[in-house]
């Protein structure tokens, strides 16, 4: 939640408080063994570098994303982020 926070507020150029943010959610993940969170911060990785104008980080979070959500089950989010990847493609 911080991070998300963080990311609406200061934008690409709170970067590193963000992904330090995201950092420890995804360890917080892993030590709960949440794997449903996962993808969700993989999103909002996705998120901040789109922001930094990083178009292959972002293609790689959000392909994580979908590959997570997909091995669990979660149709709709693996959906909506293969018709986003097909529009980063362009």
């Amino acid at each position: 939640m911080l991070g998300r926070v963080l990311l609406a507020s200061a934008g690409s150029s709170g970067r590193d408080q963000i992904e330090a943010a995201f950092a420890r959610a995804r360890e917080l993940n892993r030590e709960m063994e949440l794997r449903a969170l996962e993808p969700l911060v993989r999103v909002e990785i996705a998120e901040l570098a789109r922001q930094c104008g990083d178009e292959q980080w972002r293609e790689r979070e959000l392909r994580e994303a979908h590959r997570l959500f997909a091995e669990l089950g979660a149709a709709g989010h693996a959906e909506r982020l293969t018709a986003e990847l097909a529009t980063a493609a362009g």
